[in-house]
């Protein structure tokens, strides 16, 4: 698949917007992942569910994105082991803006890391939630059709 012109405009752009033909959605979600195969993934995933979504590769281009135009997304699916800083430091960021969206966008970590599999232990960093990886389609449709 690493050969795939799909994978290689997602490995060229630092930020990949998709708009899906067959859903009206108005609100995308931001999914912020720097490993080029879960984004492969999470993005054939949105695709199949219909939903409407935007990749940033790390912390810096997320908050760039929401410091522009927080108003676009509904959420945020947010990888915790990122370059330049974790999502864990991205999330204290947008809770620190000043804005409204998007320091209260909901935000639901993924991880691997069985450490923060919990609610409780998403709760404690001041998010929203928990998406284990590795993340299953039925999952992430539930949790993405509760906000849109």
């Amino acid at each position: 698949m690493i050969g795939d012109k799909s994978m290689q405009k997602l490995l060229d752009e630092p930020s990949v917007i998709h708009e899906p033909t067959a859903n009206t959605v108005t609100k995308k979600v931001l999914i912020v992942e720097d490993d080029p195969a879960t984004q492969f993934m999470m993005a054939e995933f949105m695709d199949a569910l219909g939903y409407s979504y935007e990749l940033a590769e790390d912390g810096d281009i997320c908050l760039d994105l929401l410091a522009n135009e927080s108003h676009r997304f509904a959420l945020i699916l947010m990888d915790i082991h990122m370059p330049k800083f974790s999502g864990i430091e991205a999330s204290a960021r947008i809770r620190d803006m000043q804005e409204d969206p998007p320091r209260n966008l909901p935000i639901y970590l993924m991880s691997a890391d069985q450490n923060y599999h919990s609610p409780r232990a998403a709760h404690d960093l001041g998010l929203t939630g928990a998406l284990p990886k590795p993340v299953h389609m039925g999952e992430l449709d539930s949790l993405l059709g509760s906000y849109l």
